[in-house]
């Protein structure tokens, strides 16, 4: 467990107002075992499962290689996990300005 980023922050919050949800950021996460991808889980404790997406889309890492996003929410309305998938499997470079989403 860690203390979100700032940059993880900024673009949950782009998610949530994208979703036009109001749902609460947890200050630690869980950085996923995806290569370094830059998924998260805000499940700390390990005991919820997933209820389904509030947001997704896609952006270009600076590498100009496709990442694929999505926000989940588990059964209680909380965030969930952040999936990022790099469809090249590399690690994620950075996290993209609100500009550079596309929203599916």
């Amino acid at each position: 467990m860690r203390q979100i980023k700032a940059s993880e922050k900024a673009f949950i919050c782009c998610l949530l107002e994208k979703a036009g949800r109001d749902i609460s950021i947890p200050d630690c996460v869980i950085s996923l075992k995806d290569g370094e991808m830059g998924s998260l889980s805000f499940d700390t404790k390990g005991a919820e499962r997933r209820q389904g997406k509030i947001v997704s889309g896609v952006f270009k890492d600076k590498d100009g290689v496709i990442v694929d996003f999505e926000l989940t929410v588990d059964v209680h309305g909380r965030l969930f996990e952040l999936d990022l998938f790099k469809t090249n499997y590399n690690p994620l470079i950075s996290l993209p300005e609100p500009s550079e989403i596309t929203f599916c």
